[in-house]
């Protein structure tokens, strides 16, 4: 079966950076299937390679988190126009997989369905226009309509959709009741993400060591954190904090860290997976930050995973599936995020007990190994794409 692979933000691990797309197209292959994937750079020039099994066409449009809004729209737009242009000239596939976001690749699979007569199955990866509109990025009512309907007929044209959790596929099929939806989470890399003797420690320097990585943009609302190290200040010397990754919003929250004065807290931009796997490995907790959005609660963050395939304890200040999951499974807790205290009120008797802990830890390791392997998640969904 031959598949075509659309996302504007496919990475590559030597790139770094979320690595869904790369994981199914990797995981696609091994199971038999042709795959090529089309995606952007930000080189100058369409660049072909040949990866690990599959061909990855390379589109030139320049796309950050920290760009302001109009910029990434532009970078939406290029990509539906360009992309269209460039798919009609790969030979026809037997399904496009369409993944968003934005929501705006959803145009690529239907015009392809148009002229090509391909089918495409689309990912939701986030539920746009649901999450730019809570958070204030997208304020038109106009624009509100036409972006809900954009979505309604994307979901009424796919073959089939795939959710990442089971808050997305109740709001899908609210939408589109009897359309195929299949939930296929993020996977959890077992074979990279596992803990590594470590003779002298990189990073951690006193006896408990909190880290959050991975995206520092609005939707996280990394403040929390802040309010978290500055609560240890006096009276926890022996915790210590580390925010690693870039955004939108890393400047500033820096900034705010100098005003705070918090020693406490290191920032260390984005670095190699290499090295988060290191941090991993010395963290005693890893801290997943969202802000108080609803539809923030229906997501599948890449570091939960990444987390859980180290065996780490995490714990989370938004609610969802994901606390529920944590919190029935025993390898994390959920913390107010208004509320400081209230996460070394649940933290310090887990540490003072060694066999407790051990158990968080072990935990989340088993959940990684039994539900969110790669192996398992990508034979639900070659089965998933075999049906469509």
């Amino acid at each position: 079966m031959r598949v075509l692979i659309i996302h504007q933000h496919f990475n590559t691990p030597k790139q770094g950076g979320a690595l869904r797309s790369y994981y199914i197209a990797q995981g696609l292959s091994e199971q038999g299937f042709d795959v090529e994937v089309l995606t952007t750079c930000s080189g100058e020039r369409v660049d072909v390679v040949q990866y690990e099994g599959f061909k990855i066409h390379y589109l030139p449009i320049a796309y950050a988190n920290e760009m302001p809004f109009t910029r990434r729209k532009w970078a939406f737009l290029k990509f539906i126009l360009w992309g269209i242009i460039y798919a009609l000239k790969i030979p026809k596939p037997d399904l496009n997989y369409v993944i968003s976001t934005p929501l705006t690749t959803g145009i690529i699979g239907m015009v392809l369905k148009l002229i090509k007569k391909t089918p495409f199955v689309f990912e939701t990866g986030d539920l746009w226009p649901l999450a730019p509109i809570q958070l204030g990025a997208i304020r038109n009512n106009w624009l509100k309509r036409i972006l809900f309907g954009l979505e309604r007929t994307i979901y009424k044209r796919a073959r089939g959709i795939v959710a990442l959790s089971p808050l997305q596929k109740n709001y899908i099929q609210d939408i589109v009741p009897n359309k195929p939806i299949e939930i296929i989470y993020n996977m959890a890399d077992l074979s990279f993400y596992n803990s590594v003797q470590i003779k002298e420690n990189t990073y951690k320097t006193k006896p408990y060591l909190i880290t959050y990585f991975g995206t520092i943009g609005l939707a996280n609302e990394l403040a929390y954190m802040l309010d978290l190290t500055a609560h240890a200040l006096d009276k926890y010397p022996d915790y210590q904090f580390i925010i690693a990754g870039g955004g939108a919003q890393l400047q500033e929250l820096k900034q705010k860290a100098v005003r705070m004065g918090l020693h406490n807290l290191t920032f260390l931009g984005t670095i190699p997976r290499e090295q988060v796997r290191l941090l991993l490995c010395e963290s005693d907790v890893s801290y997943i930050s969202y802000a108080p959005y609803p539809v923030l609660e229906t997501g599948c963050p890449n570091k939960f995973f990444d987390a859980l395939a180290m065996g780490k304890l995490i714990v989370v200040n938004f609610k969802g599936w994901i606390k529920e999951c944590i919190e029935q499974e025993k390898c994390g807790f959920y913390t107010e995020p208004t509320q400081p205290a209230n996460f070394f009120e649940q933290i310090m008797p887990i540490f003072e007990n060694q066999a407790l802990f051990q158990s968080y830890q072990t935990n989340a390791r088993a959940l990684a190994e039994a539900k969110y392997s790669k192996k398992h998640v990508m034979e639900k969904l070659a089965d998933f794409l075999k049906n469509q």
